[in-house]
């Protein structure tokens, strides 16, 4: 017997609520809001959180910082002398120019020597005339007729006593007597004269071997020759005559040693101390730093158009090779120097009497910024250190 198969028709799946999905999304939407604004508040409530996107923060770091003060100025040597003439003449040689090493003694200028030769002679030639003249003075003191007559008045005088002898032999060996003392006097006085003419005569040969003597120029130091002012044939006088201080010939320096003789304003020389290092650089050799020493410190400023200024001499430590007088040079006088400090920019600093703050940005306060207490180390005008009242990594308001 056959079956017939049976044959079942599929349920129809049961509807969904209408109402189900959009339900849903709103309660995502409402959750995504509630987040939103919990984490704004939460971020609005940290401290040091950004207020105003147009202030300008840096933060704090750790870093090496340098103070100092600089000296601008020229290099010189350790001494310098300016040559001048001590007669006056014309320049006949200059063994030596701009440049050339001297040794101290060493001839450097000769002048022409004819006319002092000359005035050498004729003094000379005084002295041995005043010399003879004193000598005959003095022969006619010792040979004197004075003896001769005190003699005889003594012998009249014994020949009176006995009656032998008039008065008239008497008085004419008094007068006799009287005479030759008075030309014994004038003699003496005569000697003193002409011992009085050697002695002159002897000054102005001593004077004029001097002339001659100075007519060689000899170098005063050892040293090297910066400059040289005069020319073989030109005319120079002499210190203190009637052309004033002399002509100069030649600038002879001291270059075993340099310094640098620069100038410090009176608000930072307080900072200055003998014996500090120093930075030396010069323009001619950008880039090298010569080591150096604060060695004088002037005791009294100067001022020009209102401005005091105090003079500093800083000399040159180690090889000085390349260096020379008057080249236009820097001296970093180092006041302190810390490799590891806390460092902020120094127009970040706010001043009020004597405390020091910074500015760091606050959400609760009215223009979204507060105000933070510090203690400041040392600075180099453009950055500064904060001892105390800040981290590393801390963010504060800067310029």
């Amino acid at each position: 017997m056959a079956t017939r198969p049976i044959l079942v028709e599929p349920s129809a799946p049961p509807p969904l609520p209408s109402a189900t999905f959009p339900t849903t999304r709103r309660l995502w939407i409402a959750a995504a809001i509630v987040v939103t604004v919990l984490v704004l508040a939460v971020r609005a409530c940290r401290p040091g959180a950004a207020v105003d996107p147009n202030l300008h923060t840096v933060a704090v770091r750790r870093g090496a910082l340098l103070e100092s003060v600089v000296a601008t100025g020229k290099i010189q040597p350790k001494t310098k002398v300016d040559v001048k003439a001590r007669v006056n003449g014309i320049v006949k040689q200059l063994p030596v120019d701009a440049g050339s090493a001297v040794s101290e003694g060493q001839i450097i200028a000769e002048l022409d020597k004819e006319v002092a030769q000359a005035r050498v002679k004729e003094a000379r030639a005084r002295l041995l005339s005043a010399r003879a003249q004193a000598e005959r003075m003095r022969v006619e003191v010792t040979s004197s007729d004075r003896d001769f007559t005190q003699r005889e008045l003594l012998r009249q005088q014994q020949l009176k006593q006995t009656g032998i002898a008039s008065s008239r032999e008497l008085d004419k060996a008094k007068l006799d007597y009287e005479l030759a003392q008075t030309k014994l006097d004038a003699t003496r006085a005569n000697l003193q004269g002409a011992e009085a003419d050697v002695v002159s005569a002897e000054a102005v040969l001593e004077q004029a071997e001097n002339e001659l003597r100075y007519a060689t120029i000899l170098s005063p130091m050892t040293g090297l020759v910066l400059s040289r002012d005069v020319d073989v044939g030109a005319g120079v006088s002499a210190v203190g005559s009637s052309a004033g201080f002399g002509s100069p010939i030649m600038t002879i320096g001291d270059v075993s040693e340099l310094h640098v003789v620069g100038q410090v304003d009176e608000v930072d020389i307080g900072k200055v101390q003998l014996g500090q290092q120093a930075r030396i650089r010069v323009e001619s050799f950008r880039g090298r730093v010569f080591p150096g020493e604060v060695t004088k410190i002037a005791p009294q400023g100067t001022e020009k158009e209102k401005v005091v200024n105090f003079e500093i001499e800083v000399v040159v430590r180690g090889d000085t090779a390349g260096l020379r007088p008057l080249m236009t040079a820097d001296a970093e006088v180092i006041i302190a120097e810390k490799a590891d400090a806390l460092i902020i920019p120094e127009a970040a600093i706010i001043r009020d009497g004597e405390q020091t703050f910074v500015e760091r940005p606050a959400r609760h306060a009215k223009d979204g910024k507060e105000r933070v207490p510090i203690t400041l180390g040392i600075g180099n005008g453009a950055d500064a250190e904060v001892a105390t009242g800040l981290a590393e990594g801390d963010v504060i308001i800067g310029p």
